[in-house]
């Protein structure tokens, strides 16, 4: 019976074990959580970014001219920058922007797109924003609203997100923040 006593365990057992195991899930799991609100930020930051420079270009722009031409059909749905930006994804055709239930596909334009690019580089791609009623957006767009109010929009992913551009209005839905500032001037449209 003595030598029962003295016999040493060499492991751990199967509850230390499970403990163990638990423990490392949940720290995996809030350490994934916390990285994927990391990645949204970035890409929002990044598409707010994007979009000051977009407005920044056109004001400037703006101080020499008092239109912008863009040979586009859709009138005033544009996406801004180069088509080249935009490549062709599930959902979305080549040189688009934005697929909007109700309202189509939104497009770039190349003669906007070379103009823009006379005063600094016209870049405007963004990450995908995917909207929770499947409409989804990349890049800046124009819309000029019945030639009444002239604005430039981009989409934040997640609802009720801070628009980080100056003079900037949010509308928030489906897990998505639209952002958009308006413009002084009118882009007009040439006959196709």
């Amino acid at each position: 019976m003595l030598l029962m006593l003295k016999h040493k365990h060499n492991g751990f057992t199967i509850v230390e074990l499970l403990i163990v195991i638990v423990v490392i899930g949940i720290l995996a799991a809030i350490t994934i959580v916390a990285y994927n609100g990391i990645q949204v930020r970035a890409k929002n930051t990044s598409a707010a970014s994007t979009a000051k420079g977009m407005v920044s270009m056109l004001k400037t722009y703006s101080v020499s001219n008092t239109t912008l031409q863009a040979n586009t059909v859709t009138k005033d749905h544009l996406c801004l920058g180069n088509p080249g930006e935009f490549p062709a994804i599930s959902g979305m055709g080549a040189g688009e922007c934005r697929n909007d239930i109700g309202m189509g596909n939104w497009k770039a334009d190349d003669n906007f797109a070379s103009e823009l690019g006379k005063v600094g580089r016209a870049s405007s791609a963004t990450a995908l924003v995917t909207a929770t009623d499947g409409q989804r957006y990349r890049g800046i767009w124009y819309d000029d609203n019945s030639a009444t109010d002239p604005r430039v929009y981009y989409a934040l992913q997640g609802a009720s997100q801070t628009c980080a551009v100056s003079g900037a209005t949010a509308v928030s839905g489906n897990g998505i923040t639209i952002c958009n500032v308006r413009i002084d001037f009118m882009i007009n449209y040439l006959a196709p």
